[in-house]
């Protein structure tokens, strides 16, 4: 629904009021970003208003947290990348900023979450999905939804997709017949709502 974009050291925010993701969040009741409101389509300056959502760096465990997202403790990123890499997530909403891995050509890795994993077969097998299970991609070209879609797949069973953002990047990746590794990286969320992350590494 919006996008951060960096400037030199400004970040901004611009709400994609033109496309049909955009739509479907005003249908559904979205009113914008907290304190970022829809009247405007671009505000400047947000950096600091996301990084809210992060622990500050000066916490004693704040390696933990890195370690927790897949970073290595010693990791010197920006705080813009650092939004990217960790998706400022917190555990009691729905937000989530995805990095769309775009024109990414080296060896990269990814933590995202399986989109629409209760809507699928996967959500019945939920006792069993197990932590380090080896997951499969595959391209899914004539969805009629999305030309871009990337199941997910493990053992034959479909869990959801790759979400609308990073799907292209990850097709392309397929495509391309890059190496890719798959694993489930953890599960939570509700019995109502459950969740499940995937670790993905690129050579």
């Amino acid at each position: 629904v919006a996008e951060l974009k960096r400037s030199g050291e400004e970040v901004s925010l611009h709400y994609c009021v033109d496309s049909l993701e955009y739509q479907k969040a005003i249908d559904l009741g979205f009113e914008g970003y907290p304190g970022l409101l829809l009247e405007n389509s671009a505000h400047e300056k947000v950096l600091d208003v996301f990084m809210r959502r992060l622990p500050p760096r000066e916490r004693r465990d704040f390696g933990k947290y890195l370690e927790a997202i897949r970073l290595p403790q010693n990791s010197q990123f920006s705080d813009f990348a650092l939004l990217g890499y960790s998706g400022a997530k917190l555990p009691d909403d729905n937000f989530d900023i995805i990095h769309p891995f775009e024109n990414v050509e080296g060896p990269c890795e990814l933590l995202t979450k399986i989109a629409g994993f209760r809507y699928y077969d996967g959500v019945k097998e939920i006792e069993n999905i197990q932590i380090g299970m080896v997951a499969q991609l595959a391209t899914e070209p004539n969805n009629p939804n999305d030309s871009h879609a990337v199941q997910v797949l493990l053992n034959g069973t479909h869990l959801g997709y790759i979400n609308r953002v990073q799907a292209p990047s990850i097709g392309s990746w397929i495509q391309k017949k890059r190496k890719i590794s798959t694993f489930i990286e953890r599960k939570n969320g509700t019995l109502e709502s459950p969740q499940v992350y995937l670790f993905i590494a690129v050579d």
